[in-house]
């Protein structure tokens, strides 16, 4: 089986919401983390529980990264940018 991945995401500007990835559901604060295996998820995250899901995009984990790898991911209303990292990488 592939090995899960941490990712981690940042909303730009709440500190508090619920966030869904794929069918899994996160508490949102200041950060969240989840393990995901490579593949595609739909992010999507609100504020409040009556407030209508923001759909900012598809995280896709990709398949193959050297160990350690981790993903950053950063969203906002409409935007999901993610970019996988290595822990102890120097790359800038």
């Amino acid at each position: 089986s592939k090995p899960s991945l941490e990712v981690t995401f940042v909303i730009q500007d709440v500190t508090s919401a619920e966030l869904k990835v794929g069918s899994r559901k996160l508490q949102y604060r200041s950060f969240a983390m989840i393990k995901l295996k490579p593949g595609a998820y739909p992010v999507q995250w609100r504020k409040h529980p009556d407030d209508p899901w923001q759909t900012p995009g598809t995280l896709r984990i990709e398949d193959g990264l050297p160990p350690g790898t981790f993903y950053e991911v950063k969203l906002t209303a409409t935007t999901l940018a993610a970019k996988p990292n290595s822990k102890g990488s120097a790359k800038k």
